[in-house]
């Protein structure tokens, strides 16, 4: 009895955090089967404020890539573990006016052989996720194909094969590609220095625990690809330190979102 009193104490903040989150989250999943690849399956959760809910037209949609999950949590910071949660992240900022409504979805991939190695979501298929998300949403909210934002961090930009370095592959022209504190690779730097003239690219990232990333390179790889193959006018090409002074490379997470969505929801 008192096991299972300790176990109720330890397990009741997580519980009530999650029905603090206003508005409501949806599930849906995909299994790899149909390509022969069960080790791709993931399970997706979409977040739709009370905002977004209410609102008549298309909506934007931020997509997050998470990176490593050596754990294994499901839904890792889409209200899986501890780092953060990204649904009540952008969910605040639309609550409190300082972006207009969208809709927050991400996959979760409990894989070992796909989030363990170095790297995570090295054969993701970003057009099926979303394809999948829009399908789980049907009858909810309708999204806003041309305002697609995909933000990945740590591991999701840690290989040149997959994750951030290759959403830019995707049938649909991307809003934004936003970089948070992954491995800062010339690959990475290469791929996104040559996104679609009209896709804007932030790449956000902190030196206080990464010293050896290798900073100087991405730096001068990116700006060398974005002047070779230059943007539209009035899109971004940004290279952003954050400087946290807590947890920086989770706390960069909070902090780009914070700063940049609002930038990048307000363009035209």
């Amino acid at each position: 009895m008192v096991r299972l009193f300790v176990l109720v104490l330890l397990l009741w903040p997580a519980v009530v955090r999650a029905e603090e989150l206003p508005g409501k989250s949806y599930q849906y999943a995909y299994d790899g089967k149909d390509v022969g690849k069960p080790q791709r399956a993931w399970k997706g959760r979409a977040y739709v404020s009370p905002k977004a809910a209410k609102h008549k037209g298309a909506l934007p949609l931020v997509v997050f890539l998470h990176g490593l999950n050596k754990e294994l949590i499901e839904h890792r910071w889409m209200g899986g573990g501890r780092e953060g949660d990204v649904r009540r992240i952008v969910g605040e900022l639309v609550e409190q006016g300082t972006i207009p409504p969208v809709v927050v979805a991400g996959p979760g991939s409990t894989v070992a052989s796909e989030v363990s190695q170095g790297a995570s979501w090295n054969y993701f298929d970003l057009d099926n996720f979303i394809e999948r998300t829009v399908a789980a949403l049907k009858g909810v909210v309708t999204i806003d194909e041309k305002r697609i934002i995909v933000a990945g961090h740590s591991g999701a930009g840690c290989s040149d094969a997959g994750g951030l370095a290759r959403v830019g592959e995707s049938k649909r022209r991307l809003w934004a590609i936003v970089s948070i504190d992954t491995c800062m690779g010339g690959g990475l730097a290469e791929r996104l220095g040559k996104a679609h003239p009209k896709t804007h690219v932030i790449v956000s990232y902190q030196s206080a625990t990464w010293t050896k990333r290798p900073f100087a390179l991405f730096r001068r790889v990116f700006e060398r690809t974005t002047k070779e193959h230059p943007a539209a006018e009035g899109i971004l090409r940004t290279l952003d330190e954050q400087r946290p002074k807590t947890s920086p490379h989770d706390a960069t997470v909070k902090l780009t979102f914070d700063h940049w969505l609002p930038v990048l929801l307000a363009k035209r």
